[in-house]
């Protein structure tokens, strides 16, 4: 998925608010370990699973989105990123001979160059060095002599043999960005869970200014917390923390890598672009 959206924020969230209601208590707060079991998931509580957890003394914990307080943010250029991805192919050259190593994938591509000629195979997953190089080989063929040998493949005559491996780059940029506030519901069978819950969120909060969601930096800031005691009766007794959170809405491309390219020497071009 290219980046944060609504619904990976909201799951970001129940996974953050588990984990600090679960994950050992910071010594300021709490030397035990919290007592009730604990669930956290988006959306708001089925009546019936609820009932089911507070009769279990469990604690239920849920993320949404609060209806209109979304807002866009966007002020910086929609500029692209890119991020480089490293071959697991690996090629070295001794005279007229390439030698692969390591194993291909989707993305990666490998190929040789030599008198001004260039050819390139594009792996598939799972291939092995030994593939590679029988591929590129039959590429080579049908122009000039090429002999292959287990992961390598030999181009006879060859004064200036070259070979490179490469991987397609994922770029992003972008689009929009948009801010939220966002509600975590703690659904507790008494208060002492409540005041819990809520105090290791809390502190939770306070620690953590960006919360990582699909790879992106996201700010993370408080908004407020109310109690609701108006259903004890029914042993329900309620917190809500509003959370604003800042996220990117971004656009993914693949961007194909070159092997060679066009040497430009005294003005004219010597050679041509492969790959």
């Amino acid at each position: 998925m290219p980046g944060p959206s609504q619904a990976s924020v909201e799951a970001a969230l129940a996974a953050f608010a588990l984990g600090a209601v679960t994950a050992s208590a910071p010594p300021e707060l709490f030397t035990e370990v919290f007592p009730w079991p604990v669930r956290a998931h988006r959306g708001w509580p089925l009546p019936a699973s609820l009932n089911t957890s507070l009769a279990a003394e469990a604690l239920t914990i849920t993320v949404r989105a609060k209806p209109g307080t979304w807002r866009e943010t966007t002020r910086w250029p929609s500029r692209w990123r890119t991020s480089p991805v490293t071959p697991g192919l690996t090629v070295t050259v001794a005279g007229d001979t390439a030698t692969f190593a390591g194993t291909g994938g989707d993305g990666q591509i490998a190929g040789v160059a030599a008198d001004g000629q260039g050819w390139v195979y594009r792996s598939r997953a799972g291939d092995t060095a030994e593939l590679v190089a029988s591929s590129l080989a039959q590429l080579v063929i049908p122009g000039r002599l090429a002999i292959a040998s287990g992961a390598s493949v030999r181009l006879p005559g060859a004064t200036d043999l070259l070979a490179r491996t490469g991987a397609d780059a994922v770029a992003s940029r972008e689009k929009r960005r948009q801010e939220q506030v966002f509600e975590i519901v703690l659904w507790c069978p008494d208060p002492l869970a409540r005041d819990w819950a809520g105090a290791l969120i809390d502190f939770a909060v306070s620690e953590t200014p960006f919360l990582d969601v699909d790879g992106e930096a996201c700010r993370l800031l408080g908004r407020g917390v109310s109690d609701d005691d108006g259903t004890e009766t029914a042993r329900l007794y309620k917190r809500e923390v509003e959370l604003l959170v800042e996220y990117p809405t971004l656009e993914q491309a693949t961007q194909p890598t070159m092997l060679f390219g066009i040497v430009v020497q005294d003005g004219s071009a010597q050679g041509e672009a492969f790959g």
